[in-house]
């Protein structure tokens, strides 16, 4: 589930604290979510005061839970990545080696080839190949070929 943090910062234009709703994750298998992603859209919060947009170097992770990857945007370094880290089980583990990339633009085209299927971890290795469609689709054939044989075998007695 994506998930937010508040925050609290200075305005680098005119100094106005500024207390903001962000994401600390995104789901990006949900269409709306990746286009806050790519169209550059989200964490970016205006001054009140002053009305520069300011985008935090706040940390996001990005996640795509059907395609078995993440990837963090972090542009300072953030120790709190390392302590969640360290709380999360062993049964997700693309979460705990997902790569940290400082720029936001190689952030994107990371996730970009992650799609693709350009970028192949032990964790997303068969969907990645397309070996998970592969093998659902030889079970849906199987599935179906004794469904028709079963027909076949009823109608003929």
């Amino acid at each position: 589930m994506s998930h937010r943090v508040n925050i609290t910062f200075a305005c680098p234009r005119c100094n106005h604290e500024i207390n903001a709703e962000i994401y600390r994750s995104i789901w990006g298998e949900k269409p709306e979510n990746r286009e806050l992603v790519f169209s550059d859209k989200i964490n970016r919060i205006p001054c009140p005061k002053c009305g520069v947009v300011i985008f935090p170097n706040a940390s996001l992770m990005y996640t795509h839970v059907v395609l078995k990857f993440a990837v963090w945007f972090e542009p300072v370094p953030d120790p709190s990545i390392d302590a969640g880290n360290a709380m999360l089980p062993n049964i997700v583990p693309y979460l705990r080696t997902a790569k940290r990339i400082k720029d936001w633009n190689e952030f994107k085209a990371t996730i970009e080839k992650h799609e693709k299927g350009a970028i192949v971890t032990e964790n997303n290795k068969e969907v990645a190949k397309g070996k998970g469609c592969m093998v659902f689709l030889a079970f849906l054939a199987c599935a179906a070929a004794s469904v028709v044989a079963v027909v076949a075998f009823v109608v003929a007695h």
